[in-house]
């Protein structure tokens, strides 16, 4: 979900807001690559939120760390790699003929191209582009598995939303609305079934229960068959923008 508002704070940086009517007071969560977003009622004003933030600046910078201490090195992928998605395999060669990157999807392919003096380990362009390619992979695989699960799972379990999106997401698997419109990261697609199925649940949930008090996880707990726990212990080995 996209912050309604950022500033900056000395030794901090950047503070994204989050402005939720449902919000009870303010709460504050470090996200991957250290960004804090704080969630706050409309009727808070940035003063509020810069003194909230100054006084747990102990606690972000601790959360930070941890942060640093648990995140993986990055996949460098080179035309050695052997990354493969369900349904696409990377391929990545260099040619004489272009002075640009390019990447393309198709076939069950993620072609990544790059001019022949240029060293893809080291080239932020030609990565991304691999990056891109692959999560475009994952959207057209997405398209085919996770709308269709998620309203299969809506119908056993008795649950109602007003719309699905798939998005690549940089630090959730997915979040809905006050409105019930689900998104979801397209990157749930490296994650096993019952993964999946777990965080569809967790966000159908959410169309009942929007915080994520006693009620929602009994509730999560229930529709998951008693599993909830085990689920989100084994979810936390993976990243949303690692591989």
């Amino acid at each position: 979900m996209p912050c309604t508002y950022s500033f900056s704070v000395d030794r901090l940086g950047t503070i994204e807001v989050l402005e939720k009517r449902n919000a009870r007071g303010m709460s504050i969560r470090v996200h991957e690559g250290g960004v804090v977003r704080v969630t706050v009622h409309p009727s808070t004003t940035q003063l509020e939120v810069g003194r909230y933030v100054v006084e747990q600046a102990e606690w972000i910078e601790a959360a930070r760390q941890r942060m640093a201490r648990k995140s993986v090195a990055v996949t460098i992928f080179t035309p050695d790699s052997t990354f493969a998605t369900r349904e696409h395999r990377l391929v990545m060669s260099a040619t004489s003929r272009d002075k640009y990157a390019h990447v393309k999807v198709k076939q069950g392919l993620i072609e990544v191209t790059f001019p022949s003096d240029v060293d893809p380990s080291k080239s932020e362009v030609v990565q991304s582009l691999a990056r891109k390619g692959i999560a475009f992979a994952f959207k057209v695989e997405g398209q085919k598995v996770l709308p269709q699960r998620l309203d299969e799972l809506a119908r056993i379990h008795g649950f109602t939303y007003s719309s699905v999106e798939l998005k690549d997401m940089k630090s959730r698997w997915g979040s809905c609305s006050s409105k019930k419109g689900i998104q979801l990261n397209v990157q749930l697609m490296r994650l096993p079934d019952e993964l999946i199925d777990h965080v569809l649940l967790h966000e159908l949930c959410h169309t009942v229960e929007m915080n994520h008090g006693p009620r929602f996880h009994n509730l999560l707990n229930k529709v998951d068959g008693g599993r909830a726990a085990l689920h989100e212990r084994q979810l936390k080995t993976y990243r949303t923008q690692r591989w």
